[in-house]
């Protein structure tokens, strides 16, 4: 009889440690399966980020190269006026110094 009852415990505690043992993987394979979903869902958060961070970059990228184009047409234009200016008075110069050449 003692023999029989040290089996049923023997039974009973190998059971109790094969349950112990299923939750256990079970619990494993939960906690893997939700640090996948908590990957997936940071790489999707980091994905939405970039996507916006470089759509700002590229608004500002316009806009510093329209601020740009402004400021080098304003150049361009001033150089254009210079010219002019510098080509009046040199042919007011060569007018000058023929009149006095003259006298």
């Amino acid at each position: 009889p003692q023999t029989l009852h040290r089996q049923a415990q023997l039974f009973v505690e190998q059971n109790n440690e094969d349950q112990r043992l299923k939750v256990s993987s079970e619990q494993d394979e939960a906690n893997e399966q939700a640090k996948e979903e908590a990957r997936r869902e940071s790489n999707h958060r980091s994905a939405k980020n970039n996507r916006l961070l470089q759509k700002n970059l590229i608004a500002t990228l316009h806009a510093e190269n329209e601020h740009l184009r402004t400021e080098l047409t304003t150049a361009l234009n001033q150089i254009g006026e210079l010219k002019l200016t510098l080509e009046e008075e040199t042919q007011r110069a060569l007018d000058y110094n023929r009149c006095l050449q003259l006298l």
